[in-house]
């Protein structure tokens, strides 16, 4: 989204042709009435004709209509600012068009007051309708390619919000609004998003990755979570969890470009049936969390279970513990568990054991079956039983590196198995194109110093890591988390660290361009600049004429590598 920013304290000339319904002086579209507006107030004006609205017209802009109804037309124009009126009638039945001029002098119908209020302009260029919002206000809808005023907004501080009506793609800015002051918002078409969505019966722990970030999200049933602004192509990775961390759903989508796409967590898949031999109603617990009752020597089933082992308890309506199993829920089929008086000791298959052997130089965070059972220390051993015949998912995780270890088991009765964590490394071949020397840093560590225009292959822990580049001249950083899968090459190219800024001045008058960095430059009217050693982040760029009070805003935020295109003062068809 770009916000432009237009001062107009006195009269301009700025000319700007709306093709969607404006004549050449070529052959015409339609043969109808013909009438120019050329408006040489300080302030926009809103035209109709007949009663509709046929065109916003900013100060020293003109706009060429010929779609009018060939016959006598009663004209109204009403300054967006000081609300004054200005009306004539016309002839449109001639082949050639009439001009009507505001001009400043021009004494007006209705003269309107505007010493403490101003206007805001919504320039809709998105392809869906925009619901504004001024300082908490809610506004009408602006559809697409429409340009709204709002008129009688107090000076002072103005929050503008505006919200896609299909999309929900979200945008706001604080704007100083001043006597006189028109502010012009300009709404471009948004980039891509995902909305994720919890459509299952439990919380879940939505882990969600684009390119080399993740992200965790907490949803409960039925909250949603929107991703906006992603780049074309970009795919987005969600794995859910449950509270205990295991996985029962993962899935990707690329979203189409310039709409938002929508995500289902689904239930979890598992099933399972309990049969009650006592004579009370029994509260049934999962990990601890409560599934539902089962009747009084009857049975009941709950599905939407996490598939892999879970730790059953029944206990009666005072919270005593009357009974504990594991069960193994699958997709498969319904496990089934069976419940009587005496059997509070925890049940089950006959049961194996496994020993994990952590050959790394760092603790490791161990999971089986998704849930989490411990850590084990650099160069120790560590025993884990309790584990019912079948197959179950081992994992690692390196509490410092974060390298991730994962093996599958298959568990007979009473087996002794083992698992040894072993170190892995992966490449970072790193490729300095700047024109000056760089530090590597690896999670804070410095690695390696890269000369300009040398490469160099690091070997590099695997997993993820932080990663920083710093020129040793310009200090200048560039900083990214990297997902390093073990025993491959991944290729980083270090380009420039600073963005672009090209300029085109489609004004007469030359203009100044500043940003937060102080001042960029002069660009005369007509012609271009390019500014390439602009500091990455969030940016407020202004063009301020030299001899006239006007000026245009832009809001960006750059990355490193970026290349901006500002055309100032154009506006929209």
């Amino acid at each position: 989204m770009r916000f432009d920013v237009a001062n107009f304290l006195a009269p301009l000339v700025l000319v700007v042709v709306f093709t969607a319904c404006a004549h050449q002086p070529k052959t015409l579209v339609s043969a109808g009435g013909r009438l120019d507006v050329a408006n040489d107030l300080d302030e926009p004006v809103e035209l109709f004709v007949f009663g509709g609205r046929e065109a916003l017209i900013e100060p020293g802009s003109t706009v060429f209509l010929d779609r009018l109804p060939k016959r006598t037309v009663n004209c109204l124009a009403v300054g967006v600012i000081s609300g004054a009126e200005w009306t004539r009638t016309f002839d449109l039945t001639g082949s050639n068009p009439v001009r009507w001029g505001l001009k400043l002098n021009d004494q007006a119908a209705s003269p309107g007051m505007a010493k403490n209020i101003g206007a805001v302009i919504i320039d809709n260029r998105s392809e869906e309708p925009v619901r504004p919002f001024i300082n908490g206000k809610t506004l009408d809808l602006v559809f697409p390619g429409i340009r709204t005023a709002f008129k009688g907004i107090p000076i002072g501080k103005v929050q503008i919000v505006t919200v896609g009506a299909q999309t929900e793609s979200k945008f706001s800015t604080n704007m100083e609004l001043t006597p006189g002051v028109t502010l012009v918002v300009t709404v471009e078409k948004p980039g891509s998003g995902v909305r994720v969505k919890n459509s299952s019966n439990i919380k879940v722990k939505a882990n969600i990755k684009i390119a080399d970030e993740t992200s965790i999200r907490f949803l409960e049933p039925g909250d949603e979570y929107l991703l906006q602004k992603l780049a074309p192509g970009t795919t987005v990775s969600i794995i859910a969890e449950d509270t205990v961390g295991r996985i029962f759903w993962s899935g990707s989508i690329v979203p189409e470009n310039g709409k938002v796409s929508e995500v289902l967590i689904p239930s979890p898949s598992g099933s399972l049936s309990v049969l009650s031999e006592f004579n009370q109603t029994i509260n049934i617990l999962a990990n601890g969390n409560l599934l539902g009752t089962c009747p009084a020597l009857g049975a009941t089933e709950f599905v939407g279970l996490v598939p892999g082992v879970s730790k059953l308890q029944a206990a009666s309506q005072d919270g005593s513990v009357l009974a504990r199993g594991l069960v193994k829920i699958s997709t498969d089929e319904t496990a089934v568990w069976f419940i009587r008086p005496g059997s509070t000791r925890e049940s089950g298959l006959e049961e194996g054991m496994v020993t994990i052997i952590n050959q790394t130089d760092e603790t490791v965070l161990v999971r089986i079956d998704g849930s989490e059972r411990g850590r084990i220390e650099a160069g120790k051993p560590r025993q884990f039983g309790g584990l019912i015949p079948g197959s179950h998912s081992l994992s690692g995780a390196g509490l410092v590196s974060g390298t991730l270890f994962n093996s599958v088991i298959e568990v007979s009765t009473n087996a002794a198995l083992e698992w040894k964590i072993t170190p892995n490394n992966s490449i970072l071949a790193i490729s300095n194109t700047r024109d000056e020397a760089v530090r590597i840093l690896i999670d804070g560590k410095e690695f390696a110093e890269i000369a300009a225009g040398d490469n160099a292959e690091l070997q590099v822990p695997a997993g993820e890591r932080q990663f920083v580049a710093a020129g040793v001249f310009s200090m200048t950083q560039l900083a990214k988390r990297l997902n390093l899968p073990a025993a491959t090459t991944t290729s980083l190219v270090l380009s420039s660290p600073f963005a672009t800024v090209k300029v085109l001045n489609t004004q007469v008058s030359t203009v100044e361009i500043y940003s937060d960095q102080g001042i960029l430059g002069v660009v005369e009217g007509g012609q271009s600049a390019l500014y390439d050693n602009v500091t990455p982040g969030p940016l407020r760029l202004v063009a301020r004429s030299i001899d006239r009070p006007i000026q245009w805003t832009v809001l960006v935020n750059l990355d490193a590598g970026d290349v901006y295109n500002w055309n100032i003062g154009m506006q929209s068809k």
